[in-house]
C-alpha cells in the first residue's frame, strides 16, 4: 500500500487515505484528516511545501474551500501561513495531532463537548451550512446512539445537533445546564414513564430540569438545541 504523499516518516498506526491522488483531486466527503489539514492551514502550523500543496488541491476542491470558511479569505490566510511556516519552520507537530485524532479510540458519553474547541465555523459573511454530502455521525458511548453536529455557538456554551438513536437504545438520565428543545423528525421518543413523543411533537425544558432515562422502541431522529454543560445522573 503506497504511503500517503504527504508523510515522510512511517507511521504504522494512522489511518490516513494511501491514495496518491488523494489531495491532487477533489474529494466527495468530509472526514477527520480533512478537517485536521484544514485546522492546522489555518492556524499556520503546515509546512511550507504542504501549504503549496494544499492551496494547488483548494482550486478544485469545494468541499476543502467549504471547510476554510470564506472563499474570499482563501488566498490571504495561504499566504500568511506560508510566510509563517517558512520563516519559522513551524508545523512539524501536524501529523502527531492528526495520528491522536484518528486514533481517538473510545467514544465519548457526550462528544459535544468537544465541538468548542473548534470553534463555531461560522462564515465571514455571517452564515453557516452543513451540508448533508458532509454528514458525519459520530458515535456516543451510549450503544446505538448517534449524534451529527451542525452549528456550535461558544459564547453561549450551546450546540445544535442531529440526534440518532436506533430501536431499543436509550440516553440515560441528565440535569440540563441550559434550556434544551427537542423535535422529534421521525419515530418515536420515550421520556421516562409518562410521556411518549413521535415525529412533529417538540419539547423544551428549562436549566435545571432534569429529564428521566429517554428510549425508543422503533429508533427516532431528534434535532436538538442544547448545552454543552448537562450533568449525567445515575440510572
Amino acid at each position: 500500500m503506497n504511503p500517503h504523499p504527504h508523510d515522510r516518516r512511517p507511521r504504522a498506526a494512522l489511518e490516513l487515505p494511501r491514495d496518491p491522488n488523494d489531495w491532487t483531486r477533489p474529494h466527495d466527503v468530509v472526514d477527520v484528516a480533512l478537517r485536521v489539514a484544514s485546522e492546522s492551514h489555518l492556524r499556520g502550523e503546515l509546512r511550507a511545501e504542504d501549504v503549496a500543496r494544499y492551496q494547488r488541491h483548494l482550486e478544485s476542491c469545494d468541499v476543502c474551500r467549504e471547510l476554510l470558511g470564506d472563499e474570499n479569505a482563501v488566498d490571504a490566510v495561504l499566504s500568511r501561513a506560508l510566510a509563517r511556516n517558512a520563516a519559522a519552520g513551524a508545523g512539524d507537530e501536524l501529523w502527531e495531532r492528526i495520528a491522536e485524532r484518528m486514533g481517538a479510540d473510545e467514544p465519548t458519553a457526550q462528544p459535544w463537548r468537544a465541538w468548542l474547541d473548534s470553534g463555531a465555523r461560522t462564515r465571514s459573511d455571517g452564515f453557516s451550512v452543513s451540508f448533508e454530502r458532509d454528514a458525519e455521525f459520530e458515535p456516543t458511548s451510549h450503544p446505538g446512539v448517534r449524534t451529527r453536529r451542525l452549528a456550535v455557538d461558544p459564547s453561549a456554551r450551546q450546540v445544535t445537533m442531529l440526534v440518532e438513536m436506533q430501536p431499543g437504545s436509550s440516553y440515560p438520565p441528565h440535569r440540563h445546564g441550559g434550556p434544551e428543545e427537542c423535535f422529534v423528525l421521525s419515530g418515536d421518543l420515550q421520556v421516562g414513564d409518562d410521556l411518549e413523543m413521535r415525529t412533529g411533537d417538540f419539547q423544551r425544558a428549562e436549566k435545571g430540569s432534569i429529564h428521566p432515562v429517554q428510549s425508543t422502541r422503533g429508533g427516532c431522529l431528534l434535532l436538538i438545541v442544547s448545552s454543552v454543560d448537562d450533568e449525567l445522573l445515575a440510572g
